[in-house]
């Protein structure tokens, strides 16, 4: 592929018909040094100036909505209060209360006004390990106090669900911290954006620098840039390979259309009961592989990566309680050098692992470091966490400098737990994170598309 923009519309799909066989590899790769880019965006053009006073410009003619933003290659922030700080610095308020059986949130009626577009305006409320996207439906005020009602299914699911619980778990209701987002009075800082679905104008207040008449601005518009899907576990896709090719602007839009409460690991419920039943959606990804092998992305399984400044956990695998024996086997978690991790959320790890994963799993090697619970959240966070029902891993010789040193076992099988933190860490720290032939990555600049 030559260097180059390359938009899809939709999802552009691998399926049995496009694997390469007798173990030979289809291979896409960019030609020789060029940066081809596919893209799931659209470019947003004609933008004039709307607003003088406060320096907010806009483009119409916006017809489907999309929920990020791109200026020259630098994600814009969705009009939200309070505003981020310096430097993109974490900013919040808390909840003063919420009453599960009268089914309100309360609030300082300081903060929360009768925003035009009301129902549009989005309120992010973190619980424990959760992260809820909440869409405002009314809202009454009596003395300094504003009661915030929300709308269906998310008050199905936040009020009766008692995992992660709204108002409790071991935080309490005043710990919980939330900001609110998608207001166009909400926009009033260099770098934020709203879109006005009703009449379909998009304002932007630029960041110092930026030029409106010459900037590159793309709205992500497909949810899944790129599959690779076979037909069947017993019928699979395989052996292709992608070298040097960028899939860039993938969106996700469920938020908008009903909600997000967040169940476990972005795993969100879709329906939530008071004596813990779940059920769960799994959001789609940017690319996205089933029903597949030997696939490559140049750069394969769970080890030497470098993870950094995530609001929750490093690197989360396994799914549900359950100590039955399933498909989870064999994960090999190691040589990660993980940093900056749980900055928002509480109960999460550099390394966070769920369920009966037998036989022969590891965490080893892994460089952990320079993190510590949030200001932000409900209650701690740990530096490695085998979480309920875990068993079948060897956890042993993890570097941890800086950072929780626990490995924590709540409610688990049979695991192996040894030299944590390492003995030897610098030789752990010299071997973990991004392989010296591949170290350029960090170096390497995402080409901005040309449409």
């Amino acid at each position: 592929m030559r260097a180059g923009t390359y938009p899809q519309a939709s999802t552009l799909a691998f399926s049995n018909a496009d694997s390469g066989q007798n173990g030979h590899y289809v291979k896409y790769m960019a030609y020789q040094s060029e940066q081809p880019i596919i893209t799931g965006g659209q470019p947003v053009t004609g933008w004039t100036l709307s607003d003088s006073t406060k320096g907010i410009y806009s483009a119409s003619g916006v017809t489907t909505p999309f929920r990020q933003l791109y200026v020259n290659g630098v994600k814009a922030i969705r009009a939200r209060s309070p505003n981020l700080g310096a430097s993109g610095a974490l900013a919040f308020n808390r909840l003063t209360g919420s009453d599960n059986t009268a089914q309100n949130i309360q609030i300082a009626a300081s903060e929360v006004s009768n925003w035009n577009n009301f129902t549009k305006v989005e309120m992010h409320v973190m619980t424990g390990w959760g992260d809820n996207t909440l869409r405002l439906a009314s809202m009454t005020t009596s003395g300094s106090t504003a009661y915030l009602k929300i709308q269906s299914p998310e008050s199905t699911i936040v009020f009766p669900r008692p995992f992660p619980h709204l108002g409790g778990q071991f935080g309490g209701f005043t710990k919980h911290c939330y900001y609110f987002e998608n207001a166009l009075e909400l926009l009033d800082q260099a770098g934020e954006w709203y879109l006005d679905e009703t009449k379909g104008v998009l304002s932007y207040k630029p960041r110092s620098g930026e030029d409106m008449t010459t900037a590159t601005v793309v709205a992500p518009m497909v949810e899944t840039v790129v599959s690779v899907n076979g037909t069947s576990t017993s019928s699979q896709a395989g052996y292709l390979w992608f070298q040097g090719i960028t899939f860039a602007h993938s969106t996700y839009m469920r938020p908008s259309q009903s909600g997000f409460c967040d169940a476990q690991a972005g795993q969100y419920n879709l329906t939530a009961t008071t004596d813990n039943k779940q059920t769960i959606g799994r959001p789609p990804a940017g690319v996205s592989v089933m029903n597949a092998n030997h696939i490559h992305f140049e750069q394969v399984d769970i080890e030497h990566n470098e993870i950094g400044y995530t609001n929750y956990t490093g690197i989360s695998v396994g799914y549900g309680w359950t100590s039955t024996v399933n498909a989870m086997s064999n994960n090999y978690i190691n040589y990660n050098n993980i940093h900056h991790v749980t900055q928002i959320m509480a109960d999460g790890a550099a390394l966070y692992v769920l369920s009966n994963q037998q036989p022969a799993s590891q965490m080893e090697y892994n460089y952990i470091h320079d993190y510590q619970t949030s200001q932000w959240a409900d209650y701690g966070d740990q530096g490695i966490y085998l979480d309920e029902q875990t068993s079948g891993y060897t956890v042993a010789h993890n570097a941890m400098v800086n950072a929780p040193t626990n490995v924590a076992q709540n409610n688990t099988g049979t695991n192996t737990i040894t030299d944590n933190p390492a003995a030897n860490s610098s030789s752990v720290t010299s071997m973990a994170g991004i392989e010296a032939s591949y170290a350029d990555i960090k170096n390497t600049t995402i080409p901005v598309p040309s449409f």
